[in-house]
């Protein structure tokens, strides 16, 4: 029974790891997206816009460690 219990603890951890990370691609994408509409606005091509958005969100591999760290912590992150 153990033995069947941490099986099935590991086969809902790939699934559960591979929705957490789409959820946060998603959402660094739409800030990135946010960003580079608003450079847009200022009047950047949206080439200069997007290499902007970029450099001022900052570093998405840290960024995505951070979300994924705070996910792991969070009862509430936990339940998705």
């Amino acid at each position: 029974m153990r033995a069947l219990v941490c099986l099935w603890t590991r086969v809902k951890a790939i699934f559960t790891t591979s929705t957490i990370n789409r959820e946060i691609d998603e959402e660094l994408r739409l800030h990135v997206d946010l960003l580079t509409e608003e450079f847009e606005r200022g009047g950047m091509t949206h080439e200069e816009a997007r290499r902007a958005a970029r450099r001022r969100f900052g570093n998405s591999l840290v960024i995505r460690e951070q979300g994924l760290d705070i996910r792991e912590t969070d009862p509430a992150g936990s339940s998705r």
